[in-house]
């Protein structure tokens, strides 16, 4: 008889055709289209040399840094004019007020002072006059009185004389004229002493003609002293403002926009290249575990297969065979099922029927392809993600590389830097020679006015002295001159410390406008790549999702035979009963076996058929009275039964068969 299936080795041939291979060789296609997908996007330009040919950019950054330095030089110029005009201001102020208050209150001093003077020059010499006069007409009725008494003491002297002569009779003429000379009384020398010299009303006069001459000085020169400062800094600014260029700022040049174009042309490119070299790189070692895996589903299938034929010849050979259709089916399941095979008949494991069935639901021929294609289409969308991750990686590393080292950021900001630091130092410079000498210029002010105060005190005192109007003209000087002089010392150490040009910096704004040209930032050029990884991302996620629905469908299947199972028990309940209440039992014994595979209804209508033949079982041979000696098949001539003739294939012996 002519074989007509496939024996191991013909289905062997076969193995690599089998759905696990089959669909790997689908998930490398998928990986193979998605490196090529993805070198392709790579590779685009985003950025090539024609984009650093525009001039226009390089023209308004020119334009701008020209407009810098000339605003620069303008407002050094306007603050030196600025400067100037408050310096002479003050200058003409400080002049003025000094004038104002000092000559203002030396005339009144004048006026104060002369009128008091002259007031007290008049009655002193009034006094002396009536002094004279009146001491000198009695100093001489005095003198002509004391000569009188003179005379009449001289008189009576000498009648005492001749009295005493003419008792004692003797004369002695040198004794009256002791006496005469003694008793002679006179003012004499006494007279001129007692008017006032004539010397007196002389510097009485001569005190009349005194004047404010050192007020008038001390105001002439505080005024020349306060100038001078003022005068030596409003000329070095007139210097100034006419060499306003004479800051070099050679050493600022424009940023070079070309230069700086072609450098991030050249640094995503080179990035570019390095994301091609990842996605080569991971795809190939995914490809060669594709192929690993590939390799080993083909030794799995060879396995499968092969143990499937083994499980077959064992089902084939295998004497303890159910005598019904529903026990051969049975066990023809349990071979034919790798996993109840090895449960069962492997490691001898008691599964309940139901149990069985569940599993022989899920692992069919159908529900087996629908769970390989859910489980190979989660590996290559896991695949696929880590590639598309493992770019996304290179694409983070070589934007943070960008970040720490952007030669175009340094440029810019370099600029900005080197701008600021000429706008510093002009500024500073600009403040040195403008106001350098500010400083000293209130030094010498509050120096001036300190000498003044003293020159001041010094000329009222040596004018008034210890006078009783001396600390009213000290008080009112103070009032009304130095409590003003302070004001302006505080004036001059304000104006020394607060009075400054600031030159405003290059605003950040400025920095960042210049960040955001794109062509300058690579970083951001390569921003770029991640909507194109988004979108991949989103595809892969949508072939992730569909094998997730072909799993849920396969998982489905439990569920579905469950609910069979139970659709079955209660048919198989309904049908017991009516097999009970008609009186019998076989009726009932024979559902039970057929509900295995069909409805009772069914059997009930369907027409018993025969069976498929096979070899007696050994209660059979019993049965049939064969020898249970003799083996079940047995390809040499002498164990031929007496019972039945050999067939037309020697050495094999054919058995009845079962229907």
């Amino acid at each position: 008889m002519l074989r007509n299936y496939l024996d191991l080795p013909e289905i062997l041939s076969q193995v690599y055709l089998n759905q696990y291979t089959i669909l790997l060789v689908l998930v490398v296609v998928k990986l193979i289209l998605l490196k090529e997908s993805l070198i392709d996007a790579i590779s685009k330009q985003i950025i090539n040399d024609a984009t650093c040919n525009d001039d226009n950019l390089q023209h308004i950054l020119n334009g701008v840094h020209d407009a810098i330095l000339k605003n620069i030089d303008k407002l050094q110029y306007s603050g030196i004019v600025f400067v100037v005009l408050i310096l002479k201001t003050i200058r003409e102020l400080t002049s003025f007020f000094i004038d104002l208050l000092l000559g203002t209150y030396v005339c009144l001093l004048t006026a104060v002072v002369v009128g008091t003077t002259e007031f007290a020059f008049d009655a002193s010499e009034s006094i002396i006059q009536a002094v004279n006069v009146t001491v000198v007409a009695a100093a001489d009725e005095i003198e002509d009185g004391l000569r009188g008494l003179s005379n009449f003491i001289n008189d009576l002297v000498t009648g005492f004389n001749a009295i005493r002569t003419f008792f004692t009779g003797s004369a002695s003429t040198s004794d009256a004229d002791l006496y005469r000379d003694r008793i002679n009384l006179s003012l004499g020398n006494l007279k001129d002493k007692i008017s006032i010299p004539s010397t007196v009303l002389m510097d009485i006069q001569n005190a009349r003609n005194f004047s404010m001459n050192e007020l008038e000085n001390l105001n002439n020169e505080t005024q020349s002293l306060v100038n001078s400062p003022f005068n030596l800094v409003i000329n070095k600014l007139d210097a100034i403002k006419l060499e306003i260029n004479r800051y070099d700022n050679s050493s600022l040049q424009p940023i070079q926009i070309r230069d700086a174009c072609l450098q991030t042309v050249n640094r995503v490119q080179d990035s570019q290249t390095v994301l091609i070299k990842v996605v080569e790189n991971v795809s190939k070692w995914f490809l060669i575990v594709l192929a690993i895996i590939i390799a080993c589903s083909l030794a799995y299938a060879f396995y499968i297969e092969l143990r499937r034929w083994k499980r077959l010849s064992e089902f084939i050979n295998e004497g303890d065979v159910a005598d019904s259709e529903v026990g051969y089916r049975n066990e023809h399941n349990i071979y034919d099922n790798a996993l109840l095979y090895t449960m069962i008949k492997r490691f001898g494991i008691s599964v309940n029927e139901r149990v069985i069935w569940v599993i022989s639901y899920m692992s069919s021929k159908m529900a087996g392809i629908v769970f390989a294609f859910g489980i190979i289409g989660i590996i290559s969308a896991v695949l696929q993600l880590l590639m598309i991750y493992f770019v996304q990686q290179a694409v983070d590393d070589e934007i943070s590389t960008m970040n720490n080292s952007n030669e175009n950021f340094e440029m810019a900001s370099s600029y900005i830097r080197s701008m600021n630091n000429y706008i510093n130092t002009t500024q500073s410079s600009i403040n040195d020679e403008l106001f350098g000498d500010i400083i000293d210029t209130s030094t010498k002010v509050n120096n001036t006015i300190a000498e003044f105060v003293d020159n001041l005190d010094s000329a009222v005192h040596s004018i008034f002295g210890e006078s009783i109007i001396a600390s009213a003209v000290n008080t009112v000087v103070y009032c009304t001159i130095g409590r003003k002089l302070e004001k302006i010392e505080a004036g001059c150490n304000w104006l020394a410390e607060n009075v400054k040009i600031d030159i405003p910096e290059v605003p950040s704004e400025i920095l960042r406008e210049l960040q955001n040209i794109s062509f300058l930032q690579p970083q951001n050029l390569m921003e770029n790549f991640k909507p194109i990884l988004d979108l991949y991302r989103n595809s892969v996620h949508l072939e992730l999702l569909i094998s997730l629905i072909f799993l849920a469908v396969w998982a489905l299947q439990l569920i579905i035979g469950l609910m069979i199972l139970l659709a079955r028990q209660g048919i198989n309940a309904s049908g017991a009963g009516g097999a009970g209440g008609a009186g019998g039992t076989g009726d009932a014994e024979g559902c039970d076996n057929y509900t295995d595979n069909k409805v009772i209804l069914m059997r009930r209508v369907t027409p018993l058929q025969i069976g498929s033949p096979h070899s007696l079982t050994e209660k059979e041979r019993q049965l049939y009275q064969f020898p249970i000696s003799k083996p079940r098949f047995d390809r040499s001539s002498d164990t031929l039964s007496s019972f039945y003739p050999p067939t037309s294939t020697p050495g094999r012996i054919e058995y009845p068969l079962h229907i």
